[in-house]
């Protein structure tokens, strides 16, 4: 019989038990409970840290930015600007072109343009 030395083997590799001494198999297995029970502590140490850490500074700061936030919101939701839709603009303009086509809007209109000219006449002479 061959014996094998278990650091040797590796970890995937399958060792045929009977190359193996007894206390030396037991040996390898210890250690790798070992290797196991450590890493559950560490789990455990790490979990009762998160669960016994207390979060009201960081909920604290949360709530004071969500405050703030809701209050920008609201003063952009008062912004007139934001009560201007593609609709309201299209009917606001409709309404323009109506007046622009009134007649008295088109005497008024004519008038400054022919004060226009004669200012610039003068000017030019």
């Amino acid at each position: 019989m061959q014996n094998i030395d278990p650091e040797q083997a590796g970890h995937d590799e399958d060792v045929a038990t009977d190359g193996i001494a007894l206390d030396e198999a037991f040996n390898k297995l210890s250690g790798r409970i070992s290797v196991l029970t450590i890493a559950f502590d560490k789990f455990a140490d790490r979990q009762e840290d998160l669960v016994g850490r207390d979060y009201s500074v960081d909920l604290g700061k949360i709530e004071k930015d969500w405050k703030e936030t809701r209050q920008e919101l609201r003063n952009l939701a008062a912004q007139p600007v934001l009560a201007l839709t593609p609709d309201r603009v299209a009917e606001q303009i409709e309404i323009a072109g109506r007046r622009v086509r009134e007649p008295t809007m088109i005497s008024g209109i004519g008038r400054k343009i022919a004060s226009t000219k004669l200012l610039d006449r003068w000017s030019s002479s």
